[in-house]
């Protein structure tokens, strides 16, 4: 019995070693495969790689690519480069000793669309400088009303000079291998009263005349990278960081626009706390996920009001991915994934700031967008 009970157990021994063999064929091919995964070959188109990629993040490293902290951070476990903004508006604004340039407002004083241009793209030089690749910015808002105490951010208050204002400032600034941002999409500029964050009640027509053409310039024309949505409401009592209207059949479905969409600062979070429209922070994070917002600026998605959304069926986590998939999307695109720089900022004053040809520049935008008035007939006080 001992020598069948062998022979048995031999036999089935023997029966195995293929299987083995074959595993261990298999298993060096693994962990080259895991070592040398497709996402991080550059030669594999981006699709491929962030459809390599996504699966691969938990759900919290997917939060904290659609959440904004100094821009998309890192995941050093897999490889994933930060992706760092600035606001930019008229200087590489987070920094120290970088360029001043005047305000929007003085910029669109000028006319001149070269001169606006060159602005653009000395900002990115500096911005990226800095391990910067991105800039919430320009302001596309057309002034109505200028109580309003964000008019010097903004080209004025004709359409027309906007968007033309805006299409130059973009093109300079991306040609550096940049995106920009441009804000607050829409109807911002014709606040109620000066006050912004409200109900605008325009008229579509208003809209797609005055507030519309320059976003839609700056997606169609200069191929911006993102866009912000602004705190106020106009479509359906749904502020615009909650619009299907707005962020999904005029901006995605209309223009065909397929880069990311940027809360104002707390925009989701103003559902709850000012506009009143949800009971639950999960509530909010459902809706502003379900419209698109795919960087969210505020504290709501990394609460954990995100991830209670998905538990509370509200949302599924497929539909954070197509969200995820839009900043991935923008890191292949920015080649960061090959170039990745630095997680953080640098803050420290580069050579590249306020160099002598920049204060040049800065100080010809002053000049021929300076106004000057004749006081005929003390119409002036």
């Amino acid at each position: 019995m001992i020598t069948l009970f062998s022979s048995v157990r031999l036999r089935k021994a023997f029966s195995i070693l293929p299987a083995f063999a074959l595993a261990a064929s298999v298993m060096p091919s693994l962990r080259a495969a895991d070592e040398n995964p497709k996402y991080l070959d550059p030669k594999v188109p981006i699709e491929e790689r962030v459809n390599d990629l996504l699966p691969r993040l938990t759900l919290d490293e997917k939060i904290t690519q659609i959440t904004d902290d100094w821009g998309s951070r890192d995941v050093p476990r897999l490889k994933i480069p930060a992706m760092l903004k600035t606001e930019g508006l008229h200087s590489q604004s987070y920094a120290t000793g970088s360029t001043i340039f005047p305000h929007a407002i003085a910029m669109a004083s000028t006319f001149d669309l070269n001169l606006v241009g060159q602005v653009g793209k000395q900002t990115a030089i500096e911005s990226k400088a800095a391990d910067i690749r991105g800039t919430w910015s320009p302001v596309l808002d057309v002034v109505r009303d200028v109580r309003w105490g964000r008019t010097e951010e903004t080209y004025g208050e004709s359409p027309y000079l906007v968007e033309r204002m805006g299409v130059a400032w973009i093109k300079a600034f991306q040609s550096e291998d940049m995106f920009a941002v441009p804000k607050h999409f829409a109807g911002h500029g014709q606040p109620v009263g000066g006050r912004d964050s409200n109900d605008y009640g325009l008229s579509e027509r208003t809209m797609r005349n005055v507030h519309l053409p320059a976003f839609r310039a700056a997606i169609e024309e200069a191929k911006a990278g993102g866009i912000m949505a602004a705190y106020g409401i106009w479509t359906d009592g749904l502020p615009d960081n909650a619009s299907p209207v707005l962020l999904q059949e005029i901006l995605r479905q209309e223009w065909g626009f397929e880069g990311m969409v940027v809360s104002d600062c707390g925009g989701p979070e103003h559902f709850l706390k000012k506009h009143s429209i949800v009971q639950t922070p999960a509530e909010a994070a459902a809706k502003a996920v379900l419209a698109g917002v795919s960087m969210e600026c505020g504290s709501l998605y990394k609460s954990g009001a995100l991830a209670a959304a998905i538990e509370q069926g509200l949302i599924t986590e497929a539909q954070v991915d197509d969200l995820v998939r839009l900043t991935l999307r923008t890191k292949f695109r920015l080649g960061l994934f090959e170039n990745p720089g630095s997680p953080k900022m640098n803050w420290a004053k580069l050579p590249e700031y306020d160099t002598p040809e920049s204060r040049a520049l800065a100080r010809k935008v002053s000049v021929e967008g300076s106004v000057l008035l004749r006081n005929e007939g003390n119409l002036l006080p």
